[in-house]
């Protein structure tokens, strides 16, 4: 046994550890109702449109009893007041700003798994199996994930969701939100936050499906397809709202069949899930990517 004195924590650390703790808490509490009463103005003030969301979303939702969306790390300002009516669960990071984070979407009616890509060893946790089990073992469960966070690189998109997809068979909507005017954050994100009196827009593409019998090869070409369809709705709706004009899907990204809108009821699924399966090469790769914390 070593007989050096033990260490003396010096009065700066002591105040520090003293005062941090309750200060924090304060912010716990008082953070997430203010972001709640600032997003309800600015939802209420602005004019909001949104585009192929609400109808396929409803019935991929009635269908398979899952949904997954998937975002890009600067809309994670919108996404908890935005999307509240839908109920849905999200991943938050482990430590302090995931803890304020997790307590916003909580307010907000979010189910949020603490875990993901924090770079310390201790913060690390492997969340995306128990993602994959409840949404397995719940009904009407709805992932929105930030494909590029939890630290980037930005848009980036990592294959966390691709994994639960193919777990699952839960069908992917790839969600886009911006406005006009916005404020960009100084974060390795730039994350968006909508002003009042702001013209807002909710571009989604989808629905898509990772394939159950998916190889590493596979779900890697899905990963770049994933992430040519979240920048192709970046760019339309940065277009719109400087513009005005609507473009279509780019056509390598556009679903092979269409939605009937005279036939769009609940439980009735209009095209077959194979057609919005983006066509990869089939190759003799059998085994599956490993779970990996990091995506």
């Amino acid at each position: 046994m070593s007989n050096e004195p033990p260490k003396k924590i010096s009065l700066k650390r002591r105040l520090k550890h003293l005062f941090t703790r309750p200060l924090l808490q304060i912010v716990y509490v008082l953070v997430p109702r203010f972001y709640y009463a600032y997003m309800t103005f600015v939802w209420y003030t602005s004019k909001v449109e949104t585009y192929g969301f609400e109808k396929p979303f409803n019935i991929g939702r009635d269908r398979h009893h899952s949904c997954l969306c998937s975002l890009w790390h600067d809309n994670v300002f919108f996404v908890a007041y935005f999307f509240k009516k839908l109920g849905g669960s999200t991943l938050a990071s482990v430590g302090q700003l995931g803890e304020l984070i997790t307590r916003m979407l909580t307010l907000c009616g979010f189910n949020v798994f603490r875990g993901g890509s924090s770079k310390g060893k201790s913060r690390k946790k492997a969340v995306l199996p128990t993602m994959i089990t409840y949404m397995r073992n719940h009904e009407d469960v709805v992932y929105g994930i930030t494909v590029d966070g939890s630290s980037g690189p930005r848009y980036k998109a990592k294959q966390g969701i691709l994994l639960i997809s193919r777990e699952i068979g839960a069908p992917i909507y790839c969600v886009h939100v911006a406005s006009k005017p916005t404020l960009h954050l100084p974060t390795w994100d730039r994350t968006r936050v909508a002003l009042p009196f702001s013209r807002i827009v909710i571009f989604s593409e989808g629905p898509y499906f990772c394939p159950p019998t998916a190889t590493t090869d596979e779900i890697d070409q899905l990963q770049t397809f994933l992430n040519e369809l979240m920048m192709d709705n970046v760019k339309r709706a940065d277009h719109y709202l400087e513009t005005g004009e609507l473009l279509p899907p780019s056509e390598h990204v556009k679903p092979k069949t269409e939605y009937q809108e005279s036939q769009l009821r609940p439980a009735q699924w209009i095209m077959t899930e194979e057609a919005y399966r983006p066509t990869i090469p089939k190759n003799n790769v059998s085994e599956t990517p490993e779970i990996d914390e990091d995506s």
